[in-house]
């Protein structure tokens, strides 16, 4: 059937929903209050959800759950970054390296939430 018969056949005022993936946010050996404050800024900048995993199923999870993006510390980060990078790009997501350092969670909830923003306005792929 072609479109123009299709849409003929639709009542009128009738849209398409255009269908919108929500952004899931891969948490991965994350976990106590920084997973609280990962899974607040997820919810806040992105109105996406959090799912965690521990750094041995990382590799499944992210293939299986395809995340917009994976967060992970700066320590777990640093054990092989050529391959947190191409498992990123492999899933379509982005690396998000969250702060080892000692801060008020606040700060690094908001922190977190900036980066999202930044990543959604800039539209970038590459990992950080």
């Amino acid at each position: 059937m072609a479109t123009s018969e299709l849409e003929a056949q639709m009542p009128v005022g009738v849209k398409t929903v255009r269908q919108v993936r929500q952004r899931i946010v891969l948490a991965c050996g994350i976990e106590g209050p920084r997973l609280r404050l990962c899974r607040a800024a997820a919810l806040r900048a992105l109105n996406g959800h959090i799912e965690e995993c521990a750094v041995e199923q990382l590799t499944t999870a992210a293939a299986t759950l395809r995340p917009w993006a994976i967060v992970m510390s700066e320590t777990t980060y640093a054990f092989d970054p050529e391959e947190f990078d191409a498992l990123a790009r492999d899933v379509g997501g982005r690396i998000v390296r969250l702060p080892d350092f000692e801060a008020p969670m606040d700060e690094l909830e908001a922190w977190l939430s900036e980066r999202f923003r930044e990543l959604v306005e800039d539209g970038e792929t590459e990992s950080h």
